[in-house]
């Protein structure tokens, strides 16, 4: 079997996907169906056998993708061993939800989705825009996130993570991974170990910052008044907002600014981006 394609009438459905080893990529489109395919990524027994198996079901709106993870197959001639490795390609209406699960599996979105839980190991996560609540969980891989429309939460150990525009807070964790957020509106968290911080565009909301030897740059929107709590035990802190003992007599808005780092340097600056 090369591959296996289902199509299921759902309206916006509930996706849970399980891969451990290949790819998922779910697209949105202007239709009542989700459609699911499993493609072989690789050309091998282990593949065809594991597309075969696998669980393909729908229960009302939830659609569910179960690929198992355990058969390899043994070329006696080369004495290689080849594991499975399936793309699971899925075209669903417009705000349905995804709750996806893998190992070392890629992981793209493109399209309007809902809520979006995302797990995975080493895979990598690029996804397009979620409009509901995104919590994402990885170990290594690297995560880039167009447009968060709902409250976003990301966890990573050392895969880097970019987040292009958060539009209802942001909560991020990082230990070695690099963490880049180009516009957050909302409050924004911020913790890591040894990644770098880079946030073009915070505000209105508060923000934390805190990293032991990786360093902070942040840029704060033009026309916020900002109260500053910025402190770094070996790291230079520099800042380009006018500092004062007596607060601001404009009466716009106020963002709380905190920032803790250890050895790593502090940069604070007002972005090009004026407040709305």
């Amino acid at each position: 079997m090369a591959s296996r394609r289902e199509t299921f009438q759902t309206g916006p459905a509930r996706l849970k996907v399980r891969n451990p080893s290949g790819d998922v990529r779910v697209e949105t489109a202007d239709t009542d169906e989700t459609t699911v395919e499993l493609v072989p990524l690789n050309d091998s027994d282990a593949t065809r056998d594991t597309i075969a198996r696998a669980s393909l079901a729908a229960r009302g709106g939830h659609v569910e993708v179960e690929i198992e993870g355990r058969s390899w197959s043994l070329s006696l001639g080369s004495l290689g061993i080849t594991s499975p490795k399936v793309g699971v390609r899925i075209t669903c209406p417009h705000g349905s939800g995804l709750e996806c699960n893998t190992a070392s599996a890629d992981v793209e979105t493109i399209g309007r989705l809902g809520e979006v839980q995302v797990k995975t190991a080493s895979g990598d996560s690029r996804l397009d825009r979620v409009e509901g609540p995104l919590e994402l969980r990885t170990a290594s891989g690297d995560v880039t996130v167009e447009q968060a429309g709902g409250r976003a939460s990301v966890h990573s150990v050392s895969g880097d993570v970019l987040v292009r525009s958060a539009l209802a807070g942001l909560a991020v964790n990082s230990v070695s991974g690099d963490v880049t957020v180009n516009d957050v509106v909302g409050e924004l968290t911020v913790g890591s170990v040894s990644g770098d911080q880079l946030v073009r565009a915070a505000g209105p909301g508060d923000i934390a910052l805190k990293a032991v030897s990786g360093d902070v740059l942040v840029a704060v929107r033009r026309g916020l008044r900002v109260r500053l709590d910025v402190n770094s035990v070996s790291g230079s802190i520099g800042s380009d907002l006018e500092v004062s003992d007596t607060p601001s007599s404009s009466d716009g808005p106020e963002t709380n600014l905190r920032v803790r780092t250890v050895s790593g340097d502090v940069r604070i600056s007002r972005s090009a981006e004026a407040i709305v």
